[in-house]
Parts: structure tokens; sequence; C-alpha cells
């Protein structure tokens, strides 16, 4: 049987199908940040972004569009797909 492109949204279609990338994106923007010496209000100034934006944006609470990833990326001098990336050698929960 062949899955037509409609067998593969969720049944409720007003939720994200997972926050799993947000959580990542947002972990990874935050460590990249951090080791550059920044704080949120400097990324928020560089981007164009608030502060609590940024917070929000570091803490997966936020469904991003990609000219916002694209943004924050290259505030830091990175690479989306970099953010993106899962971590290497383990889990990818956090240990909050």
């Amino acid at each position: 049987m062949t899955k037509r492109p409609t067998d593969a949204l969720p049944a409720d279609k007003t939720k994200p199908v997972s926050g799993e990338l947000q959580v990542r994106f947002g972990a990874n923007l935050r460590a990249a940040r951090t080791a550059q010496r920044l704080k949120q209000q400097d990324l928020a100034d560089k981007s164009g972004f608030g502060q609590q934006y940024v917070s929000r944006v570091e803490d997966g609470q936020i469904n991003l569009t990609l000219e916002t990833m694209e943004r924050l990326a290259c505030a830091l001098g990175m690479d989306v797909s970099t953010l993106l990336a899962a971590p290497s050698g383990g889990s990818s929960e956090s240990a909050d």
C-alpha cells in the first residue's frame, strides 16, 4: 500500500510533530554563545532579536523559521546545520 502525503501528518495538525529539533537548536545555540563568551543580550543585539526571545529559543520554547535560525547562526558566525547537529557521543537529552 502506498502512503499518501497526508498519511504522514500528525492527527493534531496544530502541534509540531516533535520539539526535539528546536530543543537541540536552542541547546547548541546556548553552547556556541557561551563558548564565544557572549551574553544573551550580545546575541540579541547582533541578531536583531530581543534578549527574552533569545532566552526562549535557547530553552527550546519556540518553533523557529529557517530565516530566524539563519539570523541567529550568522550572528555567531556559524552555519545552521552546525546548530542543528545532534550532540556527539551520547543522548540528546539535557541534564537540567
